[in-house]
């Protein structure tokens, strides 16, 4: 199929068409014959159609770059502190739910009497939790969501410090 595509002096894509249908070009607007459809650009970018290749033009501000990677930082901080993490030799769950179990066991533990008890594994097996290692867990816990927020500062930093939105894309979790 044939397309035809319209562009601006720059050779930005404007829209595009198929062949046959009638569009009388704009003030500064060139029409050119593709035979491919043109793919749309990625979010934050814009289409350009140059010697017979199109590209894709990132069109965002450094601000509007630096926005959007901080907040695909913060999806993969938010992943990872959800996503387990391991004390003596078992892996827990981390979800909100799982950490406020384990933070009830920590509490439980702290009282006279405490007996141990039995505490599920992020692979459905048990672990037996005496009152220290209620505590333990709840430091280990506690530690890994530690790390992923000190791994997130150092990427927003990075993030914020970059020149340029090839460098701020190139910051990743």
């Amino acid at each position: 199929m044939t397309w035809i595509l319209v562009t601006d002096a720059d050779g930005y894509v404007l829209r595009w068409y198929q062949a046959g249908k009638a569009c009388l070009p704009n003030a500064g607007e060139t029409h050119t014959t593709v035979n491919e459809e043109p793919a749309w650009a990625p979010s934050g970018k814009r289409l350009r159609f140059v010697d017979g290749v199109f590209q894709h033009v990132d069109s965002r501000t450094l601000v509007q770059a630096r926005a959007d990677r901080i907040a695909v930082l913060k999806t993969a901080r938010n992943a990872a502190i959800v996503g387990g993490f391991e004390w003596s030799g078992d892996r827990f769950d981390s979800d909100d739910v799982s950490q406020n179990r384990i933070t009830q066991a920590a509490m439980r533990a702290a009282d006279p009497g405490y007996e141990p008890r039995p505490f599920r594994t992020q692979d459905n097996g048990w672990r037996t939790l005496s009152a220290s290692d209620a505590q333990l867990l709840l430091e280990a816990m506690d530690a890994h969501i530690q790390q992923q927020f000190a791994k997130f500062k150092a990427c927003e930093e990075e993030v914020l410090a970059a020149a340029s939105n090839a460098a701020v894309d190139a910051v990743v979790w």
